[in-house]
């Protein structure tokens, strides 16, 4: 039993959080990586990109808690024959698929009804290098509380279909069970950091999409306006003189007086 005990896969133990702690830097990195990426001229501000990552990080933590705590629950308790790093695999490769899926219906349910955080996600104000921090607050709390809802929504339907998952996920990592350190390493960095970086990469398209417009072609369009109302003042009256010559009446008016002038 003791040798039994030290090859089991722990989440818990000082492995596992070291592996857990790399796994978020190195997949959180690649957010950077892809901003940096973007064409420069529709490249987000630095301020902008900063409130998104933001958001990345802070759901990363909620996600990360929620999945040891599901993982746990139905490895230790609900399916012990499993073992809690079964279900953190399959947590984990369910979440960057039927997960993803249910946070971008639930975005777009958001944008539909109009729900203020959802559908101007991305935008945080009129200028990108001044973000008004009110708006991000409220986006924020929109997207805490979208990505739990997903996240509980997940676990009901794998806890609903939990024999076949726990046999399939028996099944598929036979061959790790007698050795705990590389199980760890697999269902703790390989797996996650594979979904991790497909699901925030999307996850930041998708968040950046929903309002459909972006912070630099929104402020740009703000300053070509201002220009253009302003260029339209100074030329308002030269505008109602041609506008006035250019009507028929004004036209004849003209002429008539033409005429008597030359009598």
């Amino acid at each position: 039993m003791p040798a039994e005990r030290l090859s089991r896969c722990e989440l818990f133990d000082t492995l596992g959080w070291a592996l857990q702690f790399t796994l978020g830097v190195a997949a959180l990195m690649i957010l950077v990586v892809k901003w940096r990426l973007e064409p420069f001229e529709r490249r987000r501000s630095k301020s902008t990109f900063l409130l998104d990552f933001s958001k990345q990080v802070i759901y990363s933590v909620i996600i990360h808690a929620l999945n040891l705590m599901f993982a746990s629950t139905m490895g230790d308790v609900v399916r012990k024959q499993d073992g809690p790093c079964n279900w953190y695999g399959q947590v984990q490769a369910l979440g960057v698929t039927v997960g993803l899926i249910i946070t971008i219906v639930l975005l777009q349910l958001g944008k539909l009804v109009g729900v203020e955080g959802v559908k101007d996600s991305g935008m945080y104000g009129s200028d990108p290098e001044k973000p008004e921090l009110n708006t991000y607050c409220i986006q924020l709390w929109v997207w805490v509380a979208l990505v739990t809802v997903q996240r509980l929504l997940l676990f009901a339907l794998m806890f609903l279909a939990r024999h076949p998952l726990g046999n399939f996920g028996n099944w598929l990592f036979a061959d790790l069970k007698h050795d705990g350190k590389k199980f760890a390493f697999i269902v703790l960095v390989i797996i996650p950091i594979l979904t991790s970086i497909i699901e925030y990469w999307i996850q930041d398209d998708v968040l950046m999409a929903v309002s459909g417009v972006s912070p630099k072609k929104s402020a740009s369009s703000n300053r070509a306006l201002s220009l253009e109302e302003t260029t339209s003042l100074l030329d308002e009256p030269v505008a109602v003189r041609d506008d006035a010559m250019s009507s028929p009446i004004s036209r004849t008016t003209v002429g008539i007086e033409s005429q008597r002038k030359s009598d």
